[in-house]
Protein backbone atom coordinates (compact mmCIF):
# COMPACT_ATOMS: atom_id res chain seq x y z
CA UNK A 1 0.00 0.00 0.00
CA UNK A 2 0.82 3.43 -0.58
CA UNK A 3 1.41 5.84 2.27
CA UNK A 4 0.29 9.25 2.43
CA UNK A 5 -0.79 12.16 4.76
CA UNK A 6 -4.11 13.58 4.18
CA UNK A 7 -3.90 17.23 6.05
CA UNK A 8 -7.68 18.13 4.72
CA UNK A 9 -9.07 18.54 7.86
CA UNK A 10 -6.41 20.79 9.25
CA UNK A 11 -6.42 22.93 6.32
CA UNK A 12 -10.16 23.15 6.92
CA UNK A 13 -9.89 23.95 10.71
CA UNK A 14 -7.70 26.63 9.43
CA UNK A 15 -10.04 27.99 6.32
CA UNK A 16 -13.10 27.90 9.41
CA UNK A 17 -10.83 30.15 11.37
CA UNK A 18 -10.26 32.21 8.77
CA UNK A 19 -13.94 32.44 7.61
CA UNK A 20 -14.58 33.28 11.73
CA UNK A 21 -12.30 35.90 11.95
CA UNK A 22 -13.47 37.81 8.71
CA UNK A 23 -16.77 37.62 9.93
CA UNK A 24 -15.77 39.23 13.08
CA UNK A 25 -14.30 42.01 11.49
CA UNK A 26 -16.95 42.38 8.76
CA UNK A 27 -18.77 42.63 12.08
CA UNK A 28 -17.26 45.71 13.56
CA UNK A 29 -17.41 47.67 10.52
CA UNK A 30 -19.55 50.36 10.16
CA UNK A 31 -23.44 49.97 9.54
CA UNK A 32 -24.99 51.53 6.50
CA UNK A 33 -26.21 55.05 6.07
CA UNK A 34 -29.90 54.86 5.75
CA UNK A 35 -31.08 58.21 4.24
CA UNK A 36 -34.60 59.39 5.52
CA UNK A 37 -37.34 60.69 4.00
CA UNK A 38 -37.25 64.45 4.29
CA UNK A 39 -33.42 64.15 4.96
CA UNK A 40 -32.80 68.46 5.02
CA UNK A 41 -29.33 68.20 4.92
CA UNK A 42 -27.99 68.77 2.03
CA UNK A 43 -24.22 69.43 1.62
CA UNK A 44 -23.50 70.78 -1.95
CA UNK A 45 -26.59 72.72 -2.79
CA UNK A 46 -26.24 76.39 -3.71
CA UNK A 47 -25.80 77.36 -0.09
CA UNK A 48 -22.12 78.07 1.10
CA UNK A 49 -23.15 77.74 4.93
CA UNK A 50 -23.37 74.14 4.58
CA UNK A 51 -19.34 74.07 2.84
CA UNK A 52 -18.72 76.75 5.94
CA UNK A 53 -19.73 73.89 8.72
CA UNK A 54 -18.06 71.13 6.84
CA UNK A 55 -14.45 72.60 6.51
CA UNK A 56 -15.10 74.04 10.65
CA UNK A 57 -15.78 70.46 11.19
CA UNK A 58 -13.15 68.77 9.39
CA UNK A 59 -10.21 71.51 10.88
CA UNK A 60 -11.56 70.76 14.04
CA UNK A 61 -11.32 66.39 13.76
CA UNK A 62 -7.72 67.11 12.66
CA UNK A 63 -7.96 66.23 9.00
CA UNK A 64 -5.06 67.15 6.54
CA UNK A 65 -4.72 70.53 4.62
CA UNK A 66 -7.39 71.06 2.08
CA UNK A 67 -9.49 68.45 2.59
CA UNK A 68 -12.60 70.54 3.65
CA UNK A 69 -15.54 68.13 3.13
CA UNK A 70 -17.07 66.42 5.68
CA UNK A 71 -18.35 63.57 4.01
CA UNK A 72 -14.59 62.48 3.13
CA UNK A 73 -12.12 64.75 5.65
CA UNK A 74 -12.28 61.98 8.42
CA UNK A 75 -9.76 59.83 6.21
CA UNK A 76 -6.98 62.33 6.37
CA UNK A 77 -7.58 62.67 10.15
CA UNK A 78 -5.01 60.05 11.47
CA UNK A 79 -5.12 60.91 15.26
CA UNK A 80 -8.69 61.41 15.31
CA UNK A 81 -10.41 59.17 17.85
CA UNK A 82 -14.36 59.01 18.52
CA UNK A 83 -13.51 60.86 21.98
CA UNK A 84 -11.47 63.75 19.78
CA UNK A 85 -14.35 64.08 17.02
CA UNK A 86 -17.73 63.88 19.16
CA UNK A 87 -16.96 67.43 20.19
CA UNK A 88 -16.49 68.36 16.32
CA UNK A 89 -19.72 66.89 15.11
CA UNK A 90 -21.69 68.30 17.76
CA UNK A 91 -20.27 71.58 17.13
CA UNK A 92 -21.10 70.47 13.21
CA UNK A 93 -24.94 69.64 13.85
CA UNK A 94 -25.47 72.89 15.90
CA UNK A 95 -23.69 75.19 12.58
CA UNK A 96 -26.02 72.91 10.37
CA UNK A 97 -28.70 74.01 11.93
CA UNK A 98 -27.83 77.46 12.55
CA UNK A 99 -28.46 78.00 8.31
CA UNK A 100 -32.27 78.28 9.68
CA UNK A 101 -31.41 82.05 10.63
CA UNK A 102 -31.65 82.60 6.84
CA UNK A 103 -34.84 82.09 6.40
CA UNK A 104 -35.58 85.33 7.22
CA UNK A 105 -33.74 86.30 4.07
CA UNK A 106 -35.32 85.54 0.46
CA UNK A 107 -31.62 87.36 -1.46
CA UNK A 108 -29.68 84.38 0.51
CA UNK A 109 -28.84 81.47 -1.51
CA UNK A 110 -29.43 79.81 1.94
CA UNK A 111 -33.55 81.01 1.61
CA UNK A 112 -34.24 77.42 0.57
CA UNK A 113 -32.83 75.73 2.53
CA UNK A 114 -32.89 77.43 5.84
CA UNK A 115 -36.25 77.42 5.07
CA UNK A 116 -36.56 73.70 4.96
CA UNK A 117 -34.65 73.27 8.37
CA UNK A 118 -36.77 75.77 9.88
CA UNK A 119 -39.70 74.16 9.70
CA UNK A 120 -38.31 71.08 10.58
CA UNK A 121 -36.87 72.81 13.77
CA UNK A 122 -40.08 73.94 14.82
CA UNK A 123 -41.81 70.49 14.21
CA UNK A 124 -38.84 68.75 16.31
CA UNK A 125 -40.34 70.79 19.00
CA UNK A 126 -43.34 68.89 19.82
CA UNK A 127 -41.49 66.07 19.38
CA UNK A 128 -37.19 65.49 18.59
CA UNK A 129 -37.68 61.73 19.19
CA UNK A 130 -38.36 60.57 15.30
CA UNK A 131 -38.49 63.46 14.12
CA UNK A 132 -37.29 64.85 10.45
CA UNK A 133 -34.62 66.76 12.68
CA UNK A 134 -33.24 64.39 14.08
CA UNK A 135 -33.11 62.04 11.69
CA UNK A 136 -31.07 63.84 9.61
CA UNK A 137 -28.54 64.68 12.23
CA UNK A 138 -27.82 60.91 12.72
CA UNK A 139 -28.16 60.37 8.75
CA UNK A 140 -25.17 62.95 8.39
CA UNK A 141 -23.39 61.91 11.29
CA UNK A 142 -23.09 58.54 9.81
CA UNK A 143 -21.96 59.74 6.33
CA UNK A 144 -19.18 61.71 7.95
CA UNK A 145 -17.96 58.94 10.57
CA UNK A 146 -18.04 55.93 7.55
CA UNK A 147 -15.59 58.05 5.58
CA UNK A 148 -12.69 56.49 7.54
CA UNK A 149 -12.21 53.61 10.48
CA UNK A 150 -14.81 55.87 13.34
CA UNK A 151 -17.54 54.52 11.77
CA UNK A 152 -18.37 52.49 15.13
CA UNK A 153 -18.03 55.84 17.20
CA UNK A 154 -21.05 55.18 19.87
CA UNK A 155 -22.76 58.72 20.62
CA UNK A 156 -25.32 57.42 22.86
CA UNK A 157 -28.45 55.87 22.32
CA UNK A 158 -30.08 57.85 18.96
CA UNK A 159 -26.29 59.74 19.22
CA UNK A 160 -28.38 61.61 21.49
CA UNK A 161 -24.52 63.08 22.22
CA UNK A 162 -24.85 65.24 19.24
CA UNK A 163 -27.63 64.80 17.89
CA UNK A 164 -30.15 66.91 20.05
CA UNK A 165 -33.22 69.26 20.23
CA UNK A 166 -31.85 73.56 19.26
CA UNK A 167 -32.30 75.33 22.44
CA UNK A 168 -35.34 78.18 22.06
CA UNK A 169 -34.18 81.11 20.98
CA UNK A 170 -34.92 83.31 24.07
CA UNK A 171 -34.91 87.54 23.92
CA UNK A 172 -34.58 90.06 26.47
CA UNK A 173 -37.49 92.65 27.83
CA UNK A 174 -36.20 96.38 27.91
CA UNK A 175 -36.95 97.81 30.82
CA UNK A 176 -39.88 99.44 31.55
CA UNK A 177 -40.49 102.70 31.04
CA UNK A 178 -44.52 103.60 31.65
CA UNK A 179 -47.26 102.52 29.91
CA UNK A 180 -47.38 104.58 26.39
CA UNK A 181 -50.54 105.85 25.02
CA UNK A 182 -50.84 104.52 21.94
CA UNK A 183 -53.99 104.97 19.00
CA UNK A 184 -55.14 101.81 17.31
CA UNK A 185 -54.58 102.06 13.72
CA UNK A 186 -57.03 100.00 11.65
CA UNK A 187 -55.50 97.10 9.57
CA UNK A 188 -57.29 98.05 5.95
CA UNK A 189 -56.89 95.22 3.79
CA UNK A 190 -55.32 95.71 0.39
CA UNK A 191 -54.61 91.97 -0.52
CA UNK A 192 -56.09 88.60 -0.06
CA UNK A 193 -54.53 85.71 -0.86
CA UNK A 194 -54.56 81.72 -0.39
CA UNK A 195 -50.75 79.94 -0.63
CA UNK A 196 -50.44 76.34 0.00
CA UNK A 197 -46.86 75.03 1.77
CA UNK A 198 -45.73 71.59 1.36
CA UNK A 199 -44.61 69.53 3.94
CA UNK A 200 -45.82 67.01 6.22
CA UNK A 201 -46.03 67.75 10.38
CA UNK A 202 -48.10 70.66 10.08
CA UNK A 203 -50.63 68.88 11.39
CA UNK A 204 -48.53 68.19 14.65
CA UNK A 205 -47.45 71.91 14.50
CA UNK A 206 -50.96 73.33 14.72
CA UNK A 207 -51.81 71.01 17.24
CA UNK A 208 -49.12 71.82 19.80
CA UNK A 209 -47.00 74.69 18.70
CA UNK A 210 -49.61 76.57 16.40
CA UNK A 211 -48.01 80.59 17.68
CA UNK A 212 -44.56 79.59 16.72
CA UNK A 213 -46.23 78.42 13.29
CA UNK A 214 -48.06 81.34 12.38
CA UNK A 215 -44.69 83.41 13.56
CA UNK A 216 -42.49 81.12 11.00
CA UNK A 217 -44.98 81.57 8.05
CA UNK A 218 -45.67 85.14 9.05
CA UNK A 219 -42.14 85.97 8.85
CA UNK A 220 -41.16 83.96 5.76
CA UNK A 221 -44.12 85.95 3.53
CA UNK A 222 -42.77 89.42 4.80
CA UNK A 223 -39.53 88.56 3.41
CA UNK A 224 -41.21 87.11 0.14
CA UNK A 225 -43.14 90.88 -0.33
CA UNK A 226 -40.77 93.15 1.25
CA UNK A 227 -43.08 94.08 3.53
CA UNK A 228 -42.97 94.50 7.82
CA UNK A 229 -44.62 91.32 9.41
CA UNK A 230 -47.06 93.72 11.08
CA UNK A 231 -48.63 94.49 8.36
CA UNK A 232 -49.56 90.77 7.43
CA UNK A 233 -52.56 88.90 9.03
CA UNK A 234 -53.18 85.10 8.71
CA UNK A 235 -56.97 84.37 8.33
CA UNK A 236 -57.20 80.73 8.49
CA UNK A 237 -54.49 77.29 8.50
CA UNK A 238 -55.74 74.28 6.76
CA UNK A 239 -53.86 71.38 6.79
CA UNK A 240 -52.94 69.92 3.06
CA UNK A 241 -50.21 70.22 2.92
CA UNK A 242 -50.26 73.51 4.96
CA UNK A 243 -52.88 76.06 3.14
CA UNK A 244 -52.54 79.81 4.11
CA UNK A 245 -55.14 82.12 3.91
CA UNK A 246 -53.68 85.44 4.88
CA UNK A 247 -54.23 89.27 4.31
CA UNK A 248 -51.43 92.05 3.42
CA UNK A 249 -52.80 95.53 4.73
CA UNK A 250 -53.04 98.86 2.41
CA UNK A 251 -49.87 100.27 4.76
CA UNK A 252 -47.57 97.92 3.09
CA UNK A 253 -48.01 99.72 0.19
CA UNK A 254 -47.95 96.54 -1.74
CA UNK A 255 -50.05 95.66 -5.26
CA UNK A 256 -51.45 92.39 -5.76
CA UNK A 257 -49.75 92.22 -8.55
CA UNK A 258 -46.77 91.48 -6.74
CA UNK A 259 -47.61 87.62 -6.02
CA UNK A 260 -47.22 87.25 -9.27
CA UNK A 261 -43.87 87.36 -8.89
Amino acid sequence: SVLYSTPSRPQMRALAVVALTAAVLAGATSAACVRPTGNIYMPGSSCPEFAACDATFCSCAGAASGNTNASTCLASASSATCTTVQPCMSAYQTCLERIARFAGNSSSPCFMAASTIQVATLAAGTAFAGSVLQASCRYRTCVVLNASALGTCDFGTDDANVCMMPPAQTTTAAPDAGTPTTTAVPFVVAIRAVITIDGSAFASLLANNRAALIAAVIGDLATLLGVAAATIRIQSLVIGSLVVTFEVSADAGVQPSTLDT
